[in-house]
């Protein structure tokens, strides 16, 4: 099982993901943030099944994917 400590070094790989400072093509921008979003967004539901304790909100948060452009 992974521990919150895991999921916290998974987050900031993600959000660091999402730093668009090098991209300067609106195209990219979004492909960048929507790959981010995914990924983010199905490793949650594979921690989700892995430990009940585990927080999505609070993982989708600390990814930097959790705001209006990610609602599904």
């Amino acid at each position: 099982m992974l521990t919150k400590r895991h999921y916290v070094q998974v987050a900031k790989v993600i959000a660091d993901a999402t730093d668009l400072t090098d991209v300067h093509e609106p195209a990219h921008q979004n492909a960048k943030l929507w790959t981010a979003h995914q990924i983010g967004r199905n490793l949650a539901s594979i921690f989700e099944t892995d430990n009940p304790r585990f927080n999505r909100e609070m993982f989708l948060q600390a990814s930097s994917i959790d705001g209006p452009f990610y609602r599904s």
